[in-house]
């Protein structure tokens, strides 16, 4: 049976759905179950216990015996969580490599082009300085924040007190807009990040993440939306400007930065997130 510390790892490191949750946790106290007995046990929807099964099994949390019909099981649970782990430590190292390469190749065009509409920002100092510069001119802000959230936890970004005066400047700069009415804001961020924050059980985080929360949807130029995590989405974050967009993927060993003004790319940048934000919930207390 998982703990609730347990299940606030699968839920915010790993992406785990409450589908998922349910099948995991009922495999752990079986020996073997066919899909049929699982979704009866565990009221998974039959149009969706096999891709949440199938999930669980490319992700190294369950294995399956092909017999007829097959038998899903999980044999060791620390052997599952050490497979999962370098399941995902892979994908990371993938997507590390694929990011670099296409902003590598975005900028080798822009430097053929003699363009200066598209920047690789590998310093967090640097990038927030130039979020808030871009806050201050702007009068729409679109952001997508699917893990760490800057405007619901504003702590210490970084252990160096340069980089955490640029991210205080940043998020103040934000706030500030904001409350004066001056910007209009989209904020997108995980559901399940929110959830597990509001449920802490680290009381200055509670505390800190239900205060920033209210303050934030009382602000009607603000529309806050809430969707499903997934684990490698949870490491891909944009904010989106009048005339300039971040594009970022952060992972405890990479910080990188795309930082886009090319009127065409915002513009595709802000009509995609706009059809995002309409498939998106309304969060309320």
């Amino acid at each position: 049976m998982l703990d609730s510390a347990s299940v606030t790892l699968l839920k915010t490191d790993f992406g785990f759905t409450e589908a998922e949750l349910l099948v995991y946790n009922y495999l752990l106290e079986k020996d073997k179950a066919t899909a049929e007995i699982i979704c009866k046990e565990t009221k998974v929807p039959k149009g969706r216990i096999y891709d949440v099964l199938n999930n669980l099994i490319e992700n190294g949390f369950i294995e399956v015996a092909y017999a007829r019909p097959k038998k899903y099981f999980i044999l060791d649970p620390v052997k599952s969580f050490s497979t999962a782990l370098n399941i995902k430590e892979r994908k990371l190292i993938s997507i590390e490599r694929e990011a670099m390469i296409v902003a590598k190749k975005l900028i080798s065009q822009k430097k053929s082009r003699g363009v200066d509409a598209i920047e690789l920002i590998t310093d967090a100092q640097e990038f927030f300085s130039k979020v808030s510069k871009e806050v201050l001119s702007s009068s729409t802000m679109r952001i997508l924040s699917r893990s760490k959230s800057t405007l619901i936890l504003r702590g210490p970004f970084a252990e160096s007190e340069a980089v955490n005066m640029s991210y205080r400047m940043m998020i103040t700069n934000m706030l500030d807009k904001i409350c004066s009415g001056n910007i209009n804001a989209k904020y997108i961020i995980s559901k399940e990040y929110l959830n597990s924050l509001l449920n802490s059980k680290e009381k200055a985080v509670k505390q800190e993440a239900t205060r920033n929360l209210k303050e934030l949807l009382c602000y009607k130029n603000l529309d806050l939306r809430v969707t499903p995590a997934k684990t490698i989405e949870d490491f891909i974050k944009c904010i989106i400007f009048d005339d300039s967009c971040f594009i970022a993927l952060e992972t405890p060993k990479l910080f990188s930065n795309l930082y886009l003004r090319h009127p065409f790319i915002v513009d595709q940048f802000a009509k995609t997130y706009d059809q995002l934000f309409e498939t998106t919930e309304t969060f309320s207390f």
